[in-house]
């Protein structure tokens, strides 16, 4: 399903799209992810970039199929913990938003391979991402984080990118991550 660049404030009536598996609205004006999108559980690819999302809905942890969500350029604050349960998720961008945090759910994505978040207001990563088994990119630049998590030292043979530009209040560093 194809609704990028149409200015949408609300989605069109997805009533006889129960079977869709890749629904593209960036580029509107969207404010809220619909929690209709959220019943599609053959969903695997939601771009929702460039809107005005500040929300994404618990009910997000039905759809169990999705391997890539793109949020990327809204007004996100935060993501609900309910992410976890998304586990089929391989990638994920959420760059350019506002968020402060990343709930430690996260590591329960262990097929994702590309998390990026940068452009955000992020000050700590979470100390479970050492169990993100399958994870080997994340783009982090741009975020005021202090510390990274010891655990990371984990991913030492699947890491293969860190972005950490302009990330200038880092303070120590894991040294399995520098020496990588």
């Amino acid at each position: 399903l194809e609704c990028s660049y149409n200015n949408l404030q609300t989605l069109p009536n997805l009533e006889g799209f129960e079977n869709v598996v890749r629904i593209n609205v960036s580029h509107n004006m969207l404010r809220d992810i619909p929690e209709v999108i959220c019943a599609l559980e053959t969903l695997e690819k939601l771009e929702a970039g460039d809107n005005r999302i500040r929300t994404v809905p618990a009910a997000v942890s039905r759809l169990t199929k999705l391997s890539m969500l793109s949020l990327k350029n809204n007004n996100l604050r935060m993501l609900p913990p309910e992410i976890g349960f998304c586990t089929a998720l391989r990638t994920l961008s959420l760059n350019a938003n506002d968020l402060i945090a990343i709930p430690d759910e996260i590591a329960r994505l262990r097929n994702l391979k590309r998390l990026t978040i940068s452009a955000n207001n992020v000050v700590k990563l979470p100390e479970q991402m050492g169990d993100m088994a399958s994870l080997a990119k994340v783009d982090a630049s741009s975020n005021p984080i202090r510390r990274l998590p010891m655990s990371l030292g984990h991913l030492h043979e699947v890491l293969e990118v860190m972005d950490l530009f302009e990330c200038e209040n880092l303070i120590d560093p894991p040294a399995q991550i520098v020496s990588a």
